[in-house]
C-alpha cells in the first residue's frame, strides 16, 4: 500500500502526466483543420509536425530511462514540468510556422521524462502485486487528458478560439508544477535509488526476451496513436462522410475503451487470471486485426456507425493494455531497471510512431488532395500497413515469455 507521503508525490506525478499527455493529444489531431486555416499548413507539414514530437519523446526515452533509474523521479519530474510549460507557451504564441515547430520540439522534450518518473516511482513504493493495478489506476486518471483532447477539446476550440482554450490549458500546467516543485523539492535526495549506480540501457537491451513485448506493443499503440492523433479525423471526414464534431466523436469513444481497459484489465488479470499478462497482450492483438481489417475495408465503402465504433474500439483495446505489456516486463526484468525498461518500451513505441507518421506524411503527399478530400486509395495504403503491423504484433505477443508472480488467491 502507498503511504499518505508517496500518496500524495503519485498524485502530483500525475498531474504532471496528465499535462504531458494532453500535449501528445491535442496537436494536431483535433485541430488539425484550424492549423492549416491559422498558419496555411498542408497535411503532410501537420503530419510531420507530429512526426517530429514523437521522434524527439522516443529518442529522449533511451537516457531518460538511464537518468531516472539512477536520480529517482522528481528531480527530472520538476525539469520536464519546466520544458513542458515553456514549450507549450511557446506554441501558444507563435506567429509562424516555425515557432511552433520549435514549441513542439520543447514540449517534447519535458514530456519524455514525466511516465518514466512516474512509472519509476509507482515501481519503487507499491507492492508487486498490485505494480498493474496501481499504473492502470494512474494512467487512466493522467490519461483523461486524452479525452479532453478529443471532443471537448474541439467545442472549447469553437466556442471561445484557439488561444484561450489551449491558455486554459497552459495555466493548469503553471499550477502543476508549481505545486509538485514547491511541495517535493525536498523529497530528491530521500527518493534516489541505491540499487543502480551506472547506465544499464545495453544490458536490458540485450535481454532478447524483452523485445517480443516491446514489438507487439509498439506495433499495436502505433496504431492506435496514428488514429487517434495523426490521420483518425481525416480518414472519417474523407472516407466515411462524417463532420469534425462528429469524427471527434467517435475518436472519444475510441478513447474511452483504451481508458476502461487501462483499469479494467489489471483488475480481470488479478482476480481471475492469477496476473498472468501474456493473454491479455495476445487476445488484443487479435482484435487489433480485426478492426483493421474492418476499416480498411471503410476505405472504399462508408461502413455502418455500429460497425465503425466496434472497429475503432477493437483497435482501440490495446491501447489500454500498456500497464500489462509493462507489468509483463516488470517479471522479465530486475526491479532496478524499471525507468530503463519503460523507457526503452515507449521508445521503441514511439519510434515505430515516427515511422508510421512519415509514411502517412508521404503517403498524402503522394496522392493529391481534391475537393471531397484525399482519395480511397491513399488510406487503403494507410490502413494496409496498419494491418501488416497489427500481424507483426501478434506473432511477437504469441512468442513473448512471461515469468509470472506467485499466483493470487481467488475470493
Amino acid at each position: 500500500m502507498l503511504l499518505n507521503r508517496n500518496s500524495c508525490l503519485i498524485a502530483a506525478l500525475t498531474a504532471l502526466y496528465f499535462c504531458s499527455f494532453f500535449q501528445r493529444f491535442a496537436i494536431p489531431g483535433p485541430v488539425f483543420g484550424d492549423l492549416q486555416q491559422h498558419y496555411g499548413l498542408s497535411g503532410a507539414q501537420l503530419s510531420l509536425l507530429g512526426a517530429m514530437y514523437v521522434a524527439i519523446y522516443a529518442i529522449l526515452q533511451l537516457p531518460a530511462g538511464g537518468w531516472i533509474d539512477r536520480k529517482g523521479g522528481i528531480v527530472p519530474a520538476a525539469v520536464g514540468g519546466v520544458a513542458l510549460l515553456t514549450g507549450s507557451g511557446i506554441f501558444l504564441l507563435a506567429h509562424h510556422p516555425a515557432w511552433l515547430f520549435a514549441g513542439r520540439a520543447v514540449t517534447a522534450v519535458g514530456d519524455s521524462v514525466m511516465y518514466l518518473a512516474l512509472l519509476k516511482e509507482v515501481s519503487r513504493r507499491c507492492a508487486p502485486e498490485s505494480f498493474a493495478s496501481i499504473l492502470g489506476i494512474v494512467s487512466l486518471l493522467a490519461s483523461l487528458a486524452g479525452v479532453i483532447a478529443t471532443l471537448p477539446l474541439q467545442s472549447a476550440v469553437r466556442h471561445w478560439g484557439y488561444f484561450t482554450a489551449f491558455g486554459a490549458m497552459w495555466g493548469f500546467t503553471l499550477a502543476a508544477v508549481a505545486v509538485f516543485i514547491f511541495a517535493f523539492r525536498r523529497d530528491s535526495i530521500a527518493s534516489a535509488p541505491v540499487a543502480t549506480r551506472r547506465l544499464r540501457l545495453l544490458e536490458v537491451g540485450k535481454r532478447l526476451r524483452n523485445w517480443p513485448v516491446f514489438l507487439a506493443m509498439a506495433l499495436d499503440y502505433g496504431i492506435v496513436f496514428a488514429l487517434q492523433v495523426i490521420i483518425g479525423i481525416k480518414f472519417l471526414a474523407d472516407r466515411q462522410g462524417l463532420g469534425a464534431e462528429t469524427a471527434s466523436r467517435y475518436l472519444f469513444i475510441m478513447l474511452t475503451v483504451s481508458l476502461v481497459f487501462l483499469v479494467g484489465a489489471p483488475a480481470v488479470g488479478r482476480r481471475w487470471c492469477g496476473n498472468r499478462h501474456k493473454r491479455f497482450v495476445i487476445a488484443g492483438a487479435m482484435l487489433s486485426i480485426g478492426g483493421c481489417l474492418a476499416l480498411l475495408y471503410g476505405t472504399v465503402n462508408p461502413l455502418p456507425g455500429w460497425l465503425l465504433v466496434a472497429a475503432l474500439s477493437a483497435v482501440a483495446i490495446q491501447g489500454g493494455h500498456i500497464p500489462m505489456a509493462t507489468a509483463q516486463l516488470k517479471g522479465l526484468n530486475p526491479p532496478e531497471d524499471m525507468a530503463t525498461v519503460g523507457g526503452l518500451l515507449a521508445a521503441t513505441i514511439y519510434l515505430v510512431i515516427a515511422v508510421e507518421a512519415g509514411i502517412i506524411a508521404w503517403v498524402l503527399d503522394f496522392f493529391p488532395r481534391t475537393e471531397t478530400g484525399y482519395p480511397a486509395a491513399a488510406y487503403t495504403a494507410i490502413f494496409t500497413l496498419f494491418l501488416s503491423a497489427a500481424c507483426v504484433a501478434l506473432a511477437c505477443a504469441w512468442i513473448s515469455k512471461e515469468k509470472c508472480p506467485q499466483p493470487l488467491e481467488r475470493g
